[in-house]
């Protein structure tokens, strides 16, 4: 199966690149194609989907690979000229669509959007073009918004009734610029005001203003869910039975999604960042420039890019995950070292992959610093009592927020619960530090005397908890919230039904979903289901005020009684 398939590889690659789009690819280092199939070797079947991979060693796109299949139902392979779609890997042609029209004086990034948008509300202080750019904007996310709504996955809207959610929003998150927290609104707005400043649609704007001079062929903004697309990789997701089922969207809004393109098209897309055949040097770099707080602090996001450091070098990223895609592209610009990853296979972990490839190129140049994330279950773990166990065991509040996660005793280990079905098992690497892996990426949990910290992923991002007590209303006071709640922001009501301690709610039209586990109490005065929150709000007499919805990236919608 290895031979054959690395031979469809070769002649992919032979196809991908003709002589005058690219030079000669240099061979890979020494070994390192051995090393990379075992990187991937869960995914070399011909019988399951999987990843194209792309290495560009300065400017060459030196490597070039496919592992599973396209297309289940036609045994296709995957390879190098397979196109997929690459959710939010999308948002960085969406920013430099923006920046070429800053170029041209078209737009100001510190505009108030209202002068592109009107029909959006006025809020104090403004919502900038800079703002939407950086995710510090505070604009509530249109896809969680429709799920507060009550819409099902597979349910068709249109931009025009998402621009009408978004106006209907009477308050942010929270004060634009204060903080940083991604939403795809952002990224929507800003394709509206590509529109709306170019005269042209975001897909009509890159073609002919991107992908056109770049002759990326296979790339597209997809905002046709009907549209044929050659060579499309099919996305899949996993099935209950063991095996795949396809998953698709209907949904064709685009800006903070919707690309579709393939490795060697992204190739000659990381080669602009250096040659800067589009736009200028000065373009480049504002794609480059990460947000600034009001209060001074430094984020990571810049203009649909992630830019920091990895293990002492610097690295500039986006990943990607929208039904049964997942992407990543990742570049070590001092290196002239980027690495593409792109699956359809929902259950696949490009970012982890990409990066497990990167360090095999970057070995020799990457720091061992303290900061270094060991591979999951290749850290020595030990034993510990069960009662040294049982002390961490409890609820955990993530600093700053309502997520609420449940940390259990297993025999000699933790067991943290995100959800009711993502539970993961970590184990004592140290008396107070424990490891495991979540959806193929390593973690690892340090319990102080005030909670626990985390750290997720080869960028450890760090995460901040309060253990707690949970909450415990009696029953009488959980039985007077029944009743029904008008939300105006998602024109919807909503019921709510008492069980003993707990909550159920249901939308007011009976084809929507509803969550299926009923909301238990968490912090006072709130209630959970999975990460969707149910806040009351009570009045001077002590009677229920309304309530407030929230989940992720939504904050605060409000909901009044109804008499």
């Amino acid at each position: 199966m290895r031979g054959s398939r690395n031979q469809s590889a070769a002649v992919f690659v032979a196809l991908a690149m003709p002589v005058s789009a690219w030079a000669a690819a240099a061979e890979p280092l020494a070994g390192i194609t051995e090393r990379i199939d075992t990187i991937f070797a869960d995914y070399d079947s011909t019988r399951t989907p999987g990843c194209s991979l792309g290495v560009i060693r300065k400017g060459e796109l030196t490597l070039a690979r496919g592992y599973g299949l396209a297309s289940l139902d036609h045994g296709v392979p995957l390879g190098p000229a397979s196109v997929f779609r690459i959710a939010s890997t999308s948002k960085q042609f969406t920013a430099f669509s923006i920046q070429l029209l800053v170029d041209r004086g078209k737009v100001d990034l510190d505009a108030d959007i209202r002068s592109y948008l009107p029909e959006l509300p006025a809020y104090e202080p403004p919502v900038t073009v800079r703002h939407l750019l950086n995710h510090t904007s505070g604009y509530r996310d249109y896809l969680e918004l429709n799920y507060l709504a009550g819409s099902r996955n597979d349910d068709f809207y249109t931009d025009g009734e998402v621009l009408d959610l978004l106006s209907r929003q009477k308050e942010l998150n929270f004060t634009p610029g204060s903080e940083y927290l991604y939403s795809n609104s952002g990224y929507f707005l800003l394709g509206q005001i590509v529109l709306r400043a170019a005269g042209k649609t975001l897909r009509e704007f890159a073609a002919e203003e991107i992908f056109g001079p770049l002759e990326m062929r296979q790339t597209h903004f997809h905002d046709d869910h009907r549209e044929i697309v050659p060579g499309r990789a099919v996305g899949y997701s996993p099935a209950d039975d063991g095996g795949f089922e396809i998953d698709l969207t209907t949904l064709e809004m685009i800006g903070d999604g919707g690309v579709f393109t393939s490795v060697e098209d992204l190739a000659r897309w990381d080669a602009n960042f250096y040659e800067s055949r589009v736009g200028t040097r000065a373009t480049i770099d504002r794609m480059l420039e990460q947000g600034v707080l009001t209060d001074g602090e430094r984020i990571d996001y810049a203009s649909g890019l992630l830019v920091g450091d990895y293990r002492g070098l610097r690295k500039v990223s986006h990943g990607g995950a929208f039904v049964g895609y997942r992407a990543q592209l990742i570049r070590f610009p001092d290196q002239r070292l980027s690495v593409i990853c792109l699956c359809n296979r929902g259950d696949a972990n490009p970012s982890s992959l990409a990066q497990k490839v990167a360090d095999l190129y970057l070995a020799e140049q990457l720091s061992a610093t303290g900061d270094e994330q060991s591979e999951a279950g290749s850290e020595p773990t030990i034993e510990l009592p069960a009662e040294a166990l049982d002390a961490f065991a409890g609820a955990y509040r993530r600093q700053g927020s309502l997520r609420v996660i449940h940390v259990e005793r297993e025999e000699g280990a933790l067991a943290v619960a995100l959800s009711s079905e993502a539970r993961f098992e970590m184990k004592p690497a140290a008396p107070d530090r424990f490891v495991g892996e979540a959806f193929g990426t390593p973690f690892e949990v340090v319990f102080t005397d005030a909670g626990a910290v985390s750290y997720w992923g080869v960028e450890r991002d760090e995460e901040i908890y309060e253990k707690i007590e949970l909450a415990q209303p009696s029953v009488e006071s959980v039985a007077r919230l029944a009743g029904d709640y008008r939300c105006d922001e998602l024109t919807t009501t909503v019921r709510l039904s008492a069980e003993g301690t707990s909550l159920r709610l249901a939308h007011e039209n009976p084809h929507k979903d509803q969550p299926e586990k009923p909301f238990v109490p968490t912090l006072p005065n709130t209630f959970d289901s999975d990460g969707l929150t149910i806040q009351v709000d009570e009045g001077d007499d002590g009677a229920t005020a309304g309530i407030r919805l929230g989940v992720g990236r939504v904050r605060n919608i409000q909901c009044v009684p109804v008499p």
